[in-house]
């Protein structure tokens, strides 16, 4: 390909144990070489906002005070005004119960939003953890995923019949975790502090910083997404 035909493009990239251990040293090397695509993403008016960077590695469950195979993790994109959350997390609540799935705790994120632009900060969600109990009838991951997917899709369902368009989960997993925002690649684990956290330990990573080229810019776009991150629209 000739140089002049080159166009702008996401940047994305992925690192494994070849031990398969999980240490923090992976996370951070995940988000130094997030930080070297930078150059691949893009920024709004304000120079600060981006298009997003994220990363998905294993669930720290160390971090969280958990043992692997008792739950799942949510994160939740909701609404940032205090009664939109409440209606949010009844309607979560509901609906994973008709599921058998107890919602073992609501887990407020570490953030610091002083890093945020003015235009991220406008339309930044509610951002949570949700820790989900196993139900014992689930023997397996497998079996335990596939309920928490169509507890997910019913529960978006029941949000959008009532016209809640801010309800988005990042993740929703037995074994991988997103975190993502509308910062630049460098400020990522300045403004979710588990980043920094030596306990978050992950035997991978896969990482992105945006490059929107045909979409408006929001919170619930940047990526990696629930299964896999993308280069270009």
């Amino acid at each position: 390909m000739l140089f002049h035909e080159e166009k702008s493009a996401c940047g994305v990239g992925f690192l494994a144990s070849r031990r398969n251990r999980a240490t923090h040293a992976h996370l951070k090397q995940a988000l130094y070489a997030l930080r070297c695509v930078e150059h691949r993403g893009a920024c709004g008016a304000d120079r600060v906002s981006s298009d997003g960077a994220g990363l998905m590695t294993d669930i720290p469950f160390e971090l969280f005070g958990y043992e692997k195979g008792t739950v799942a993790i949510a994160t939740l994109f909701i609404p940032f005004d205090s009664e939109g959350q409440r209606l949010a997390l009844k309607l979560l609540t509901e609906t994973f119960e008709f599921f058998d799935l107890r919602i073992e705790a609501y887990r407020e994120v570490p953030m610091n939003l002083n890093v945020l632009g003015t235009e991220a900060r406008k339309s930044m969600p509610a951002i949570k953890h949700v820790i989900i109990r196993r139900p014992d009838h689930c023997r397996t991951d497998s079996s335990f995923n596939r309920i928490l997917y169509i507890a997910k899709q019913y529960t978006r369902a029941r949000a959008a019949e009532r016209g809640m368009n801010e309800f988005y989960f990042p993740s929703l997993s037995t074994n991988t975790i997103v975190y993502k925002a509308l910062t630049t690649a460098d400020k990522l684990d300045a403004f979710y502090l588990d980043l920094q956290n030596p306990n978050y330990k992950t035997r991978f990573a896969l990482f992105h910083r945006r490059f929107s080229t045909n979409t408006r810019t929001s919170w619930d776009k940047a990526q990696p997404f629930r299964l896999i991150a993308h280069n270009g629209e």
